[in-house]
């Protein structure tokens, strides 16, 4: 996610509605969030939990038992690791909602400095408008692919387009 602004050129390449909400997350990523970026604690991040990733207990949902693809490991920032893994509990009300639980259990481990706290969001819309540009252009590379290349898009633009409202009280502290 530290090199979010290498997708911009895929923005030329994509429809114009994604290109446009992806281009302004990256405008914000570019003027607000990178300057900040470096000054954050790093360490080794798995960098793509995302629910094909991430295996948990039928019986207790909540409760992480695995996880797989090491592929895109890589020392950031740790709050982009946090940032991607929030990015797919915001797609739906119904994980929205369990967000503050996360958040507390994650902190319960390693708090947030208020750095990290103020960037949170706009990590996260970095990662959803990477999620549509990169998906949008691999899908119209291999459309024999699409249904699997797209399977999060659709939850990723449904976020954007809601703006900075849909994060209203996801975090515990509004």
């Amino acid at each position: 996610m530290a090199q979010a602004l290498q997708i911009r050129p895929l923005l030329a390449e994509i429809e114009p509605g994604p290109a446009r909400l992806a281009g302004a997350v990256l405008d914000e990523f570019e003027a607000r969030i990178k300057p900040v970026l470096d000054a954050l604690p790093r360490q080794v991040i798995h960098n793509d939990c995302n629910p094909h990733n991430v295996f948990v207990d039928p019986a207790a949902p909540a409760r992480i038992t695995g996880i797989i693809d090491f592929g895109d490991l890589t020392v950031a920032p740790r709050m982009c690791d946090l940032a991607v893994g929030l990015s797919y509990q915001m797609q739906t009300a119904e994980l929205r909602a369990t967000i503050p639980a996360w958040l507390a259990a994650y902190e319960a481990v390693a708090p947030l400095h208020p750095g990290e706290r103020a960037v949170l969001a706009g990590l996260i819309r970095t990662r959803m408008a990477m999620t549509v540009a990169i998906s949008s252009w691999r899908a119209a590379r291999a459309p024999e692919n699409a249904a699997y290349l797209l399977r999060y898009r659709a939850g990723a633009m449904a976020c954007l387009e809601a703006g900075d409202g849909i994060f209203a009280g996801v975090f515990g502290d509004e």
